[in-house]
């Protein structure tokens, strides 16, 4: 399962926007999340007893109270078994999903790895097989960045193509106008060229997976380095690519692009830096690597 959840109305939030390493646990053949997540998500409040290890959740006149390690809940005082007792790992108080949820009234559905809680049971596992198939696609944990602050080797940066998305703009009236690469530099932010979002209304991302989110907005801009970052509306859980500046770059060096040439999604390219030219107080990079329309926001990686 991923280090994520999604409703049906295409809203994704991360369970720890802190740490990234914290993912659903299974325990008995129970889904585990953290206590306070998942009462959040209910809109409950959480009140935390560090004396007792005791977790108080209140909402719609109830009270449950849940004790790390024990394999009991309290229900407006009343006690009731837990399948699996509540843990402690990676900072957090990890409980029972289904057991809090019903707590409060919630339905809860579980297929093939897919959880989904409602107030009223929304899907059937047989007749609603092909939305199972959906969800399970659009909610596909994406790998982890393996970024490690050393060089990476061709195949290792072709992996951070997931984090290089296409961005599309519209005119006022709505109608398209082209499209261009953007690659995620924080959850929900993207960096591009200006150029790609110069004289357009309104935009949208489009990721490989055929995930849309719609852009709220142009953060930063700058027309003289053809740098733009925009926002989508909504926090995305693209994983965002470590930027930084470095002066050591040599001819020779092998380059690594990805992009969207001519509109085919996430194209991995390579070449070499071919020569480091000064031009009108500018200092310029060549490269061998491909480059075509489409690719315009890509950033080359070396």
């Amino acid at each position: 399962m991923a280090a994520q959840t999604q409703s049906l109305i295409n809203t994704d939030t991360l369970i720890d926007q802190t740490n990234f390493n914290i993912v659903p646990l299974v325990k008995n053949n129970r889904t585990l999340l953290p206590l306070r997540f998942i009462s959040e998500s209910l809109g409950a409040q959480v009140a935390w007893d560090s004396k007792t290890s005791t977790a108080t959740i209140k909402a719609t006149g109830k009270s449950i109270k849940v004790t790390l390690g024990s394999s009991k809940m309290f229900i407006n005082g009343k006690s009731f078994a837990l399948d699996a007792p509540a843990q402690y790992k990676e900072g957090r108080v990890f409980i029972p999903l289904r057991a809090v949820s019903e707590a409060f009234g919630k339905k809860v559905f579980f297929d093939r790895g897919i959880i989904v809680v409602s107030n009223t049971t929304i899907l059937n596992a047989k007749r609603d097989r092909e939305i199972v198939d959906y969800l399970k696609f659009v909610l596909a944990p994406y790998s982890k960045d393996p970024y490690t602050g050393k060089t990476l080797s061709t195949e290792q940066v072709a992996r951070l193509e997931q984090s290089v998305v296409m961005l599309e703009s519209y005119d006022k009236d709505d109608n398209y106008l082209g499209f261009g690469s953007a690659i995620s530099i924080g959850y929900g932010l993207f960096l591009t060229n200006y150029h790609v979002i110069a004289d357009s209304s309104s935009y949208m991302i489009q990721t490989s997976q055929d995930q849309y989110y719609e852009v709220q907005g142009v953060v930063a801009a700058d027309e003289n380095l053809d740098l733009a970052i925009v926002k989508t509306s909504m926090r995305t859980n693209i994983p965002p690519l470590h930027v930084e500046l470095t002066t050591k770059i040599t001819t020779g060096q092998p380059v690594v692009a990805i992009g969207n040439p001519e509109g085919l999604q996430n194209t991995i390219s390579t070449g070499i830096i071919s020569g480091i030219r000064n031009y009108g107080g500018e200092r310029l990079i060549q490269t061998t690597t491909p480059i075509t329309n489409g690719s315009s926001g890509d950033r080359c990686l070396i």
